[in-house]
């Protein structure tokens, strides 16, 4: 994983597949840059292949982590398989992802 911090943004460049032991790691990084005061968390997944459905859930938390504390999550990078996982589970609606 690659993090880069601004200002008022957190961009985290996830790993070809994205499973359950980063998701804790990914949890620390989000719960330190909200603290932080960062105001955007972006997570790119341009690299990913693979997410097993503990990652998958924990975006919604990350998503209601962000919405409590004044800040956006965003997701970039998308390929056609991680969209069509998010869409079937109608987490694409509810998931600012472009």
């Amino acid at each position: 994983m690659q993090l880069s911090r601004s200002e008022d943004l957190v961009q985290l460049k996830l790993p070809v597949e994205v499973k359950s032991d980063q998701v804790e790691e990914i949890a620390r990084i989000v719960e330190e840059a909200l603290a932080a005061g960062a105001k955007r968390i972006e997570f790119d997944f341009s690299e990913v292949d693979f997410m097993d459905s503990r990652a998958i859930g924990q975006l919604v938390r990350w998503h209601v982590a962000c919405q409590q504390r004044g800040s956006g999550l965003r997701l970039s990078g998308l390929n056609d398989r991680i969209r069509e996982t998010l869409a079937v589970t109608n987490l694409l609606k509810l998931l600012n992802a472009d």
